[in-house]
């Protein structure tokens, strides 16, 4: 006799496997056999497997397919249930913190209950919680999966998705750990921690990419199933907003783990045993998840907005894909109006031009316009500057920026923008700006190479003269340098970074204007207000020094510093920089001649600029210990000084100054919600598509093949005409309805009278003589003795949705006929007297 549910021999099975793995394994560690022990393992981890394949077929029951075919709703949810459980605890929840690998895989309840983890330290306080509210879930949910079968099921998968993706997660943090220079503290690289060539890491590399592979099967196949859950839901018209918001919700949180993955590409601190772009290997497994990710949305968007079966007034188009689009273009195309209405394009980010407090760049951008220069900002990406009008002076100020930039979409705008009227004037703040001004040096290597930029990580001090404390320092050291120091005297800094090794490096390019007493200050690295030969040393990364060991002229100038770094205190810091890269220089693009002049100016504090420090009123600083009185600093004025300098010469005019407000982050939280931005990033989309160099080519005839989909074919077009048809002659099928014969004009006599019960009862006497006709002499005319004649007369032939309907129309005509309903208003008559003709049609 066979089987008919092989989970009562499978789970028996599993759990004879766990028995024997831990007898093996126990037997192997108390004896110190390692091949034992591994045999141990192994068979353990087989046995949890078969359990749990077991119990997942063990809860589905008997008959768990529907004719053999379909699995049953309930099935499939309970066995979700059982999937979800497994992954859930067996699950690396690997996120900015991959230092915990040296405890073994984080696993949810590894995490809870090993007491070498600190919670706090590794960002794991919310793990606890995460354990017990999926706990909870999981006993609701598997209790309701026989009334609720298809909403469990949707849950678990989900929570399997996730799971996927953190597997994902793991699979790439150990292909990129393998490439580590250091891999102390990795228990998964223990066996390989003196590996030094690929040859040797052979073993890893294979086993990483294999857990990488196997994941996005799985995590492909799950996005896949979470598509067959969604799509199998029955949604009505009024649900169908509601359902697509929690179908958008479920793909973007399933898949958002791979966020981590993004950021371990983009980590460039860690030094690496080969170059380390190596990391940038990952992007093509991080883009076959979001790709497939998003193609399986859009198309359970089609399969949701698919139209039910069925005529009149009861058939209705759901949400659409073309509809979501509609609603993105809408939105595009009307938020810069009314989005301003809401905050008034302000925000609270540090050094934006929109933030009128303290930390903002509002006074500095005023006076920029009131000097007679166009302004500008830009929400989205570098490469837009490319859409403003060459002939004029562009000037690019960065303030600050703490958001990394594409190495794909902006960077290689660089690679020709110092070859047009363009200059840059670029304030860095402990951010993004040094990694922004070392990409283009390099990106300009094969050009005409911008200077190379180092700046020191720590806070500047100045015993010497401040106004605040030490970390307000005040530079009065000004040379003579025409318009840039033109009625300045003191300009007050704040937590600012500084120049790595003051005037050293101005054999590397840069011109030096302004710096801090010789003897008091120093740059504070490890936030203690105190100089420490030992601790306030910089060493270069590892980037930096593959790329300047390739340079002569740069390991000649740096010297030993490559090597055992440098101090950053007993002389002068400097904290502006400027660069002249061209003046009237003749240029040729293609047949065309002409002259371009391009400057930079760099400083290395952001926060000089901003409305406290620009703000016309008295303060007291502190010059050599004593105290004095000034009527205010020269910041703002310095700042206008800087921008007439980059304007090489041309009137205001004649110049477009452009402020990069896309790069800049609020400090607390990662993303930004004004309208503005909001805006600016779906832009950024478009922009970055349009203009990155390689998909620059293909991407025109992209859009063009999706604007094709849109555009109703011939077919679609003679659908759109018989559906108005059919309209039109519903409406004049009415029309002679009201008109005609004496019958007609009787029911219309009814209805202007407002007896629509009447009227349709009326009527409903035709459908009844053909409804006898299907009965016969059978005694009991109850509407499931008709649903039952037509079920044998024409069953085959019809849906289950029509059936329904057709029931519906019944129950409804015996309520109406019995008086217990009535019939309200002309608009409900003639959707009854419409769903009769279609009843009478379908009988």
């Amino acid at each position: 006799m066979a089987v008919r549910n092989y989970g009562i021999i499978v789970t028996p099975i599993g759990l004879l496997f766990i028995i024997i793995g831990g007898i093996l394994g126990g037997i192997g560690g108390n004896n110190d056999n390692d091949i034992l022990l591994t045999i141990g393992i192994f068979t353990a981890i087989l046995g949890v497997i078969t359990l749990f394949i077991g119990i997942s077929r063990l809860v589905q029951g008997k008959d768990r397919k529907i004719m053999g075919q379909i699995v049953r709703p309930k099935a499939a949810a309970r066995g979700s249930a059982i999937w979800a459980a497994l992954f859930f605890n067996i699950t690396p929840l690997l996120l900015n913190n991959p230092g915990v690998m040296e405890h073994g895989p984080p696993f949810p309840l590894a995490i809870v209950f090993n007491s070498d983890i600190d919670l706090q330290s590794n960002n794991y306080l919310w793990v606890p919680f995460v354990v017990i509210l999926f706990t909870l879930l999981w006993i609701v949910g598997f209790l309701f999966s026989g009334k609720f079968p298809k909403t469990v099921n949707i849950f678990f998968n989900w929570i399997i998705t996730i799971c996927l993706t953190f597997y994902v997660n793991f699979g790439l943090y150990f292909f990129l750990s393998t490439f580590y220079a250091d891999k102390t503290g990795n228990f998964l690289l223990e066996p390989w921690a003196d590996a030094t060539t690929i040859a040797e890491l052979t073993a890893p590399l294979i086993i990483s990419i294999s857990i990488l592979i196997i994941s996005i099967f799985f995590l492909t196949r799950m996005i896949k199933n979470l598509k067959i859950s969604f799509s199998n839901l029955n949604v009505k018209k009024k649900n169908a907003l509601i359902v697509n918001i929690i179908l958008i919700t479920a793909y973007i949180s399933a898949i958002s783990p791979i966020v981590f993955g993004i950021w371990l590409c983009l980590t460039t601190t860690t030094p690496y045993m080969v170059s380390p772009y190596i990391a940038y290997f990952g992007f093509i497994f991080v883009g076959i998840v979001i790709y497939y990710a998003i193609s399986t949305l859009i198309s359970t968007f089609k399969d949701l907005g698919k139209s039910q079966a069925g005529e009149g007034k009861a058939a209705h188009t759901g949400f659409s894909l073309s509809g979501a689009i509609f609603i993105a273009l809408l939105f595009l195309t009307w938020s810069p109006l009314f989005l301003p209405i809401v905050d008034q394009g302000m925000n609270n980010k540090n050094n934006s031009i929109y933030n009128p407090d303290w930390n903002g760049w509002s006074n500095f951008a005023e006076a920029v316009r009131d000097e007679g220069y166009d302004v500008m900002s830009i929400q989205s990406s570098i490469s837009t500057v490319d859409q403003l009008d060459p002939n004029k002076q562009i000037i690019l100020v960065i303030g600050g920026p703490n958001v990394f930039y594409n190495p794909l979409s902006e960077i290689p705008y660089f690679l020709t923008a110092f070859r047009r009227n363009f200059s840059m004037f670029v304030n860095e703040d402990h951010g993004q700006a040094g990694n922004l001004l070392f990409s283009t040096y390099a990106a300009s290597l094969l050009t005409s190479p911008t200077p190379l930029t180092l700046f020191a990580q720590g806070v500047l001090n100045d015993n010497a003269s401040y106004w605040k404390d030490p970390t307000f320092p005040i530079i009065k050291n000004f040379p003579d340098a025409g318009i840039l120091t033109q009625n300045v005297n003191e300009v007050c800094l704040s937590s600012s970074g500084g120049f790595l090794g003051g005037t050293l490096f101005g054999q590397l390019g840069w011109n030096f204007l302004g710096s801090t007493s010789s003897q008091y200050s120093w740059i504070d690295r490890d936030n203690n207000g105190i100089y420490n030969a030992n601790g306030d040393t910089y060493n270069l990364p590892d980037t930096f020094t593959s790329v300047l060991q390739d340079q002569e002229s740069m390991v000649s100038v740096l010297g030993n510093i490559l090597e055992v770094g440098l101090q950053l205190g007993g002389y002068s810091q400097t904290v502006f920089g400027m660069k002249e890269l061209a003046l009237n220089e003749p240029i040729t693009v293609g047949n065309t001649t002409g002259i371009h002049s391009s400057r930079m100016f760099v400083s290395a504090d952001a926060s000089w600029l901003n409305n406290e420090l620009t703000s016309d009123e008295s303060r007291e600083i502190r010059v050599d210990g004593s105290p004095q009185t000034i009527s205010g600093f020269d910041n703002l004025q310095f700042g206008l000084n800087i921008i007439e300098y980059l304007a090489c010469g041309r009137d205001t005019d004649e110049c477009i100054v452009v402020f990069d407000e896309a790069h800049i982050r609020p400090e607390i939280g990662y993303t930004e919600i004004s309208s503005a931005s909001s805006f600016g990033a779906t832009q950024g989309y478009v922009n970055w598509l349009s203009t990155n160099p390689i998909l620059g080519l293909v991407y025109p005839l992209f859009a063009l093949q999706t604007l094709r989909k849109w555009i109703p074919k011939e077919g679609d077009k003679k659908k759109v005409q018989l559906r108005d048809l059919e309209e039109e002659e519903r409406r004049l099928s009415m029309l002679s309805f009201r008109s005609s014969s004496f019958f007609a004009q009787k029911i219309n006599w009814y209805r202007q009278h407002h007896k629509f019960r009447q009227a349709l009862i009326q009527l409903y006497r035709r459908l009844e003589r053909k409804v006898n006709r299907l009965l016969g002499d059978a005694p009991d005319r109850s509407v499931t003795a008709i649903m039952k004649a037509i079920e044998r007369e024409r069953g085959k032939y019809m849906s289950k949705d029509n059936y329904r309907r057709i029931q519906a129309f019944f129950e409804k005509m015996v309520s109406l006929k019995a008086n217990k309903s009535d019939i309200k208003n002309e608009h409900e008559f003639e959707d009854l007297f419409m769903e009769m003709s279609w009843v009478s049609d379908h009988v």
